[in-house]
């Protein structure tokens, strides 16, 4: 019984706990089609409604941290068809429960983690929809900074990221998600860090009928960071990143011609359809730290692609690889963070499974209008490339400004609106004329978070 206690005067924890209320204004274009009796008609305008909760145990000795997280969430989509029943298809709450369990070791040299998230249950199409749980991976030595982890198992939440959307009709998708991963590193003399980094990871719709709106998507993926510090102020270093892509989902309108001709007819045919590819990426890097305000980090490198194509033939591709990333931290009448980074990558795509090099840019400004009032404007962009011999070029722009106050240490507001634009081009297959669908999403929100004290046990 003593030596119980000793061990666990070792130990010191706290308990978080978080509830958020949210509701929007939301334009859909095109407009979603519902069936009213025997009508045919169109939403205009719709409002929805998001409950959230969150609770994070986390525990820590000298070496030892463990962490368990459970973050429920409910949607209700469509406030103003909830009292009527007649209307087809039906609009129904979701509930989606997400959670993760993580242990981490370190010393003074080396660390290592585990992680597992994951989330079930019921999405709709009728919000944006943001992607499964991403696992946290633990704060990697990059020779000059520490990059932390964020709060482990957090279910997703609306972000300005541009993400497809789908072509077929909004509905509810039952969803779940799973991803296990490993992280590992340590420093060889004063200079050089090297981590290892690992994942497995699944997504999507749990059925047939749920893929072809939701793919599903599982594979592992893993990569290898070395970085050297120079100076002080300076950093080399070379990442290589590899992963396996498994996607069954719908029919991709390019690789198969009855998709294309179920499209013109405005058919829509629930035909799951399963590829695969294989990316590697190597990359040279230099990072500098520019006095104590601004940080800059460039990437240079070589990416190989294995996937289909054009017409359902998988190709074996070289293309370039680019990361830039410049931080700089404002200290003027609004003092905040400028942070602006521009990444070229093969990307796969929800629609068509085809992987293709893919230009993403994001600047987001965080500035502090007063000690209780804090703004955030995001801009990004997604362009893929080559402009115009890709196979279905896709173009995307969005834009988010959100304002938060904070009433006292346990309460938050936020109001803020969020806008994407997504463009994409089909080619010609089988005679059929090229194809281009375009969506736009609009939403205004506000919202409210509760926070309890902090518990320290």
């Amino acid at each position: 019984m003593i030596a119980l206690a000793v061990v666990a005067a070792q130990y010191v924890g706290t308990f978080d706990a978080t509830v958020s209320g949210r509701g929007d204004a939301r334009v859909n274009e095109p407009a979603t089609q519902i069936t009213v009796g025997n009508r045919q008609e169109q939403i205009a305008i719709a409002s929805d409604a998001s409950f959230s909760a969150a609770a994070l145990v986390h525990v820590r000795d000298r070496h030892w941290d463990f962490s368990l997280a459970y973050a429920p969430s409910i949607t209700i989509p469509d406030l103003e068809l909830q009292v009527d029943r007649d209307v087809q298809p039906s609009v129904d709450p979701t509930i989606l429960n997400g959670g993760s369990a993580g242990i981490r070791w370190h010393d003074l040299h080396s660390w290592f983690s585990l992680t597992e998230s994951g989330a079930y249950g019921r999405i709709t199409t009728a919000v944006p929809y943001t992607g499964a749980p991403a696992t946290p991976g633990a704060p990697q030595q990059t020779g000059m900074m520490q990059t932390s982890q964020g709060m482990p198992g957090m279910p997703p939440t609306p972000n300005p990221t541009p993400t497809q959307t789908t072509l077929f009709p909004q509905r509810d998708v039952l969803y779940g998600a799973s991803s296990t991963g490993f992280a590992a590193g340590t420093t060889f003399g004063r200079r050089t860090t090297a981590s290892l980094s690992g994942s497995y990871s699944l997504s999507g719709g749990l059925g047939d009928a749920d893929t072809t709106v939701v793919p599903y998507q599982a594979g592992p993926a893993g990569t290898l960071l070395i970085a050297t510090r120079m100076s002080p102020s300076e950093a080399l270093f070379t990442t290589a990143t590899g992963n396996y892509l498994y996607m069954n989902g719908e029919c991709p309108l390019d690789l198969f011609p009855v998709a294309v001709q179920n499209a013109q007819a405005k058919v829509v045919e629930e035909l799951p359809c399963a590829t695969s590819s294989r990316t590697f990426q190597l990359e040279e890097g230099y990072r500098r730290q520019v006095g104590y305000r601004s940080m800059v980090s460039a990437s240079v490198g070589l990416g190989s692609v294995d996937g289909p194509s054009l017409n359902g033939i998988y190709a074996l591709a070289i293309v370039p690889v680019f990361d830039l990333s410049y931080t700089q931290e404002l200290y003027t009448f609004w003092p905040g963070t400028l942070i602006v980074t521009v990444d070229v990558a093969p990307t796969a795509s929800l629609l068509t499974t085809i992987v293709s090099d893919t230009a993403t840019a994001v600047a987001t400004l965080n500035a502090r209008v007063t000690k209780l009032v804090t703004v955030a404007f995001t801009v990004n962009g997604v362009q893929s490339i080559p402009i115009p011999a890709n196979d279905s070029p896709l173009t995307g722009v969005g834009g988010t400004v959100e304002a938060r106050f904070r009433l006292n240490k346990q309460a938050d507001v936020i109001v803020g609106d969020q806008e994407y634009w997504q463009s994409q081009v089909y080619g010609a297959v089988a005679g059929a004329p090229a194809q281009s669908f375009t969506s736009f999403t609009a939403l205004a929100y506000v919202g409210v978070t509760l926070r309890a004290p902090t518990l320290h046990f």
